[in-house]
């Protein structure tokens, strides 16, 4: 066994482990983290891909092939999930009295966020809504935005394609369904994902005709323990000038229930316990407020130039 990846993660997420003289049955293969047995999901010669059980702890990886046995050099870290045995109810947006409804599956599978306008007297009103629909093998296929107030007959689509179980491309296009018979369909940008040992290297977003919007590039690091990463975002010629390039910090170990909601790729399990960066003349900061007891996110503060912009309160509810 030479490496895995990544590091450190919360149980039930899928890691890498890198080696030789693997069997490429995956039930040949035993691994355990800590001494707790993984499920094996696929195997090569060469990689292991394992699921992290619900009852692993932080420790070294072994490998056994029949008699032959394998440990890492190096332990895995078990994140603490707060959310395990939780799901968004609603968040809502104190200044704006905008809350999102959440709504799920019998399988807890995000299926619709409603996006309504709260009046006086605590009555909702629906202003838009997003669907989800699965691929059957329970990986995210799309993403459909639609305006309900004032009506409207476009609506967005987010189309996630995939290699494998690796996130490829994000297509987004709108579909006018005037003619209920004949809707249009006009491709607005492709997000293209590259990724190296399970993470995002870089997105790369292009408009319909090819020319780049913005490049993202992503670095990461591990310091005292938790994950930091780096998001240097730089326009292309097809941005029209638009956003100079920028960099954003995101640092800390916090899990975003949002993310964890709607499962698209590992880098985003990990939420801005702080981040900030410049655009223009204007500085953004973001900061979330836990709950010590239960770890889990109750508040968020969005500040320009230091001043608050907006207030989310997030309620949960047991799954």
């Amino acid at each position: 066994m030479t490496e895995f990846y990544p590091q450190k993660m919360i149980t039930g997420s899928e890691i890498t482990i890198v080696g030789t003289n693997f069997d490429p049955i995956a039930s040949n293969n035993v691994v355990k983290i800590n001494g707790v047995v993984a499920k094996v999901n696929s195997a090569t010669a060469t990689t292991l891909a394992i699921t992290i059980p619900t009852a692993a702890t932080s420790g070294k990886i072994t490998v056994n092939k029949g008699a032959v046995a394998a440990t890492s050099s190096n332990d895995f870290m078990v994140m603490n999930n707060p959310y395990q045995n939780v799901r968004i109810k609603y968040i809502t947006t104190i200044e704006t009295k905008i809350r999102r409804l959440f709504h799920y599956d019998s399988s807890n599978r995000l299926t619709s966020i409603e996006t309504c306008l709260m009046d006086n007297l605590g009555t909702l009103n629906i202003q838009s809504i997003n669907t989800y629909t699965y691929l059957p093998d329970g990986k995210l296929d799309k993403d459909t935005y639609k305006i309900i107030s004032p009506a409207s007959n476009t609506s967005t689509v987010d189309q996630y394609t995939y290699v494998g179980n690796v996130l490829d491309k994000i297509t987004n296009s709108t579909i006018d369904e005037t003619t209920a018979s004949s809707p249009i369909v006009t491709i607005n940008s492709i997000e293209k994902y590259d990724f190296i040992k399970g993470s995002i290297n870089t997105i790369t977003r292009t408009d319909s005709q090819g020319k780049i919007l913005f490049i993202n590039k992503y670095a990461y690091a591990i310091i005292a323990g938790n994950p930091q990463i780096v998001l240097t975002q730089t326009p292309g010629p097809g941005s029209g000038g638009g956003v100079s390039s920028r960099t954003t910090l995101y640092s800390g170990d916090v899990l975003n229930p949002l993310s964890l909601t709607i499962p698209t790729v590992q880098e985003s399990l990990f939420f801005e316990k702080s981040y900030a960066f410049s655009q223009i003349a204007d500085d953004y900061t973001f900061f979330p407020a836990l709950n010590q007891e239960t770890g889990r996110i109750t508040d968020a503060y969005f500040y320009i130039n230091k001043i608050t912009k907006a207030t989310q309160n997030y309620q949960y509810e047991d799954k």
